[in-house]
């Protein structure tokens, strides 16, 4: 009998059993055969983090450490591998991708390239931990590999380990000085960080993030302690080596966590000079400034909210929302095309479209972040929405049915999601004239949300209730 033909309780039991036995192996330096039964417990058991860990050990041990593996006489086996992998990577076929991967990394476990390999597979199933393991050994052959470090961190990230992924972005910096994208992603990491220890529970945008930093943040300035002062430190850096960019930087950061938005502006055109032009720098000078756009929608909108009868301040957040949403269409449309293997740009950008209305110009951006894991529901349900206004009804109700698998009630953040793509769904089918899709989905929207729009009313209408 095969390992295909084992149910779960099999699985685990004849995993355990080549555990046991490599363990044995191994303490007989029989490495070889160790191996031979870690990689039959990962057959069997893919999502155990431990059987991946103790096949390469062994591997390690089988090859001495040579940091090569089986060297020359592998070489046309693991060409024949990488081919396969290509195409299965191609397919989007992950499970072969997965086994081929830990079949080439039997015969060289120091490879990066299978590392990475094994990681996007693993990743795409939301296997995080042998995701992570996976990039960790592939950054462990060259810590300097920048596409190393930055799969890493976004696996962390999608963890929810931002202190750990904030120091890879903080590694890639230190690589790096002038890269923007890294030096952002680190400050957010450490954002995050706090927030989600309960320092800003409530922030759930850039804007919020600007006005619980008001109220919760330490005083612009404020030592950390007697005697210490960041802020100082790194004023006394520049004026010691004002031709050394990464200073300047620095100091533009602390400003930007400290919500000095305008001293980060300065800093930051400061550092632009020294640079010479830095895109990198011209790209946080771009980001400070729609933090500070955002920050004073944040403002304008609390002042409304406390003056809802007075239509001056209704008008000043419309025109402050405008203003940021043209600013955001010019900065994103620039950044999709530098940034072409963002996915998250991608979305972004299409959202920004969507509310302009230019439906065709989102759908292949969205077409593409459909692909991303972590991004297939939105950008199925976004897609779906942009095709349901361009009145390709049949094709948009594709891209709903794609889209509500991947969104979990039981998950706050999804929850929403799956309540619109449900209600979404609901009113195209009514338009197809198919009544006993739309009465199911206006049944699951007000399942979850007995008051959700005007979902019961339509639900009732279909019934004939009205």
């Amino acid at each position: 009998m095969s390992s295909g033909d084992l149910n779960g309780s099999a699985r685990q039991k004849a995993a355990m059993q080549c555990y046991i036995k490599g363990n044995d192996a191994l303490a007989k330096q029989n490495y070889e055969y160790a191996l031979q039964m870690y990689v039959q417990c990962i057959a069997l058991v893919q999502d155990n983090l431990t059987y991946r860990q103790l096949a390469r050990g062994a591997a390690y041990k089988k090859y001495n450490d040579n940091k090569t593996g089986a060297g020359t006489l592998a070489k046309a086996k693991l060409m024949g591998i990488r081919n396969k992998i290509k195409k299965a990577k191609a397919a989007e076929q992950w499970d072969e991708v997965d086994k081929l991967a830990e079949e080439g990394l039997k015969l060289n476990p120091w490879d990066a390239q299978l590392n990475v390999d094994l990681g996007e597979a693993t990743q795409a199933r939301e296997l995080l931990d042998i995701a992570q393991f996976a990039f960790s050994c592939a950054r462990n052959t060259d810590p300097q590999n920048k596409d190393y470090n930055r799969m890493l961190a976004l696996v962390l990230e999608e963890k929810g380990e931002f202190i750990e992924a904030s120091k890879v972005w903080n590694h890639l910096v230190k690589l790096d000085p002038n890269d923007g994208q890294a030096r952002s992603n680190a400050t957010r990491c450490d954002f995050e960080a706090v927030r989600t220890r309960g320092g800003y529970e409530e922030a759930k945008t850039t804007a919020d993030v600007a006005v619980q930093r008001n109220r919760f943040a330490k005083k612009p300035g404020e030592a950390d302690a007697p005697g210490m002062s960041a802020e100082k430190d790194l004023q006394h850096a520049i004026r010691k080596e004002p031709e050394k960019v990464e200073h300047y930087l620095k100091l533009a950061d602390h400003y930007r966590k400290n919500n000095q938005l305008e001293e980060a502006a300065q800093t930051l055109k400061k550092a632009l000079e020294v640079s010479g032009g830095d895109r990198n720098i011209h790209e946080q000078i771009e980001d400070v400034n729609l933090d500070q756009m955002r920050y004073n929608l944040a403002l304008a909108r609390e002042k409304a909210a406390g003056e809802p009868d007075e239509p001056v301040f209704q008008e000043k957040v419309k025109a402050l929302d405008l203003e940021l949403l043209k600013r955001e269409l010019q900065v994103f449309s620039g950044r999709v095309e530098r940034y072409p293997k963002d996915m998250e740009l991608k979305v972004k950008f299409a959202e920004r479209l969507m509310r302009i209305k230019k439906w065709k110009e989102a759908i292949p951006l969205l077409q593409k972040s459909a692909q991303h894991t972590k991004l297939k529901g939105r950008s199925h349900l976004m897609l779906g929405k942009c095709l349901m206004r361009d009145r390709k009804l049949k094709p948009a109700r594709g891209q709903l049915e794609r889209a509500i698998p991947e969104f979990a009630a039981e998950n706050d953040n999804e929850r929403p999601l799956l309540i619109e793509a449900h209600y979404i769904m609901g009113v195209l089918c009514e338009e197809l004239g198919d009544t006993a899709a739309a009465e199911d989905h206006f049944g699951e929207v007000i399942t979850l949300d007995y008051d959700y729009k005007d979902a019961l009313k339509r639900l009732e209408k279909l019934q004939g209730g009205e």
